[in-house]
This record gives structure tokens, sequence and C-alpha cells, in this order.
């Protein structure tokens, strides 16, 4: 979590490191789900740090969040070294029973070739950074601009008969305190998770 103010700049400072045997050659910078700055390093799959950053940005005028994607797409850069080639092993079963089977004449001539699977798919290093949250009003933690989706469980008081609390068809569940579902002795396993312990 990092503080800032609406309309200041503010400066993401990162590294991009990978093994000496795959590199990165695309690197997203996302703010609040659009991307604001491509990277295109062209460093040598033996680099250890493939990109050492710096980017600035305008901070919005609400609480956001800045996500980095790298990836390696060019064929110097796959994961070929700990990926197998033939991955189904050496006999390919669909291979063999398509080749016998257009063999046979009468068959061959009314059905059309099996369509060849390749036997390796190319493999890309793809990384995903956690969000980096950033405090805009100032009160210690990241407000979403919209509220959670009913499907997400909200925190209600069991003691207020109010209907209004919890999305339809749900309860506020006693022990939990928040919305969900009433399953009678399916979920107590569920409970310890929850904070709430038996003493």
């Amino acid at each position: 979590m990092a503080g800032a103010s609406a309309g200041k700049p503010l400066e993401l400072l990162f590294d991009v490191q990978t093994a000496s045997w795959f590199g990165v050659d695309r690197v997203e910078i996302y703010l609040n789900g659009r991307m604001i700055r491509l990277l295109e390093p062209d460093m040598p799959p033996s680099a250890l740090v493939d990109v050492r950053g710096k980017v600035t940005f305008t901070v919005p005028e609400r609480d956001s969040w800045v996500v980095i994607i790298a990836m390696g797409l060019e064929d110097r850069n796959l994961m070929s070294p700990v990926s197998l080639d033939v991955p189904f092993g050496e006999i390919q079963l669909s291979r063999l029973a398509s080749d016998g089977f257009g063999r046979i004449p009468a068959i061959s001539a009314l059905f059309a070739p099996t369509p060849t699977v390749p036997d390796w798919s190319p493999v890309p290093p793809y990384a995903v950074t956690n969000p980096i949250y950033i405090d805009v009003d100032g009160n210690g933690r990241y407000d979403a601009p919209l509220p959670r989706p009913d499907f997400c469980s909200r925190p209600c008081d069991p003691t207020v008969l109010d209907p209004e609390q919890c999305p339809a068809e749900q309860d506020c569940l006693l022990e939990e305190q928040v919305c969900g579902f009433p399953i009678p002795g399916k979920c107590d396993h569920r409970r310890p998770a929850l904070g709430h312990h038996d003493d």
C-alpha cells in the first residue's frame, strides 16, 4: 500500500529478473485495468536483469492499483529448456490410428484425413505481480470504486431483522455474521478459518 495525492505524479521503480535460460521481451504496466506503459526490452536470455524500469504517472482522483505483467514471446525466450517437445510420449496414438486407417482404401475414400495435432506447443514465460494499491483518500486502505457483487459475502448483524442487509435468498449467518446460505452440519469445519475459535 502506497499513499499518494490525487493529480500528483507518482514514480514506480521496478526490476524484472529471470533465470539465465529464458528472458522477457514484453512488459505491460496497468493502472486500474488500463495499460499505461509498454516496454519491449531486448536483453539476451542470459541476462539476469531483463528490465530495470522507472515509470511516472499521474495519480487518479480515487484509490487505485497498479499491476505489472512480464512475458517472453520471442522464440529465444521460451521455456523450452524445461518443457518437452513431445509431451505425450514418443508414440502418438492418434497419429498411428489416423495413419493406419488412412491406408485402407475403403475408409480413406469415405473420410477426410484427420487433421494433425502439433506434438509441442510453445510455453512462454509469463508473470503477473500482485496489485500495488495506492491510497488516495488517506484512510489507510484501498477502497474499490464499486460495491462488491451480490455473490460476495458481506458483513451483517444477525440481531437486526432487516431483509435488506443481505442479497435475495441469503440469510445473515449467526456465527459468521456474514450473508450466506445456511447449510446445517455441512460447513462447520470452515468456521475456524473465519477467525472464530471455541474456547
